[in-house]
């Protein structure tokens, strides 16, 4: 799946776009993020300017 088909369909489900940022430099508040880092994604809810529960998947 691409980015722009996951934005599609979150939307489509009526997921608010301040719940989740992707691919965004900086770390949203209290939302959950999906960011490539270069090697790997990276999934993880930012809370205060941290990330937190980290799980990361091969791209």
């Amino acid at each position: 799946m691409k980015v722009s088909e996951l934005t599609e369909r979150l939307n489509e489900m009526g997921v608010a776009r301040e719940v989740y940022s992707i691919n965004s430099v900086e770390y949203p508040n209290e939302a959950y993020s999906i960011f490539w880092n270069g090697s790997e994604w990276e999934v993880y809810y930012s809370e205060r300017g941290k990330k937190r529960r980290i799980k990361k998947f091969l791209g």
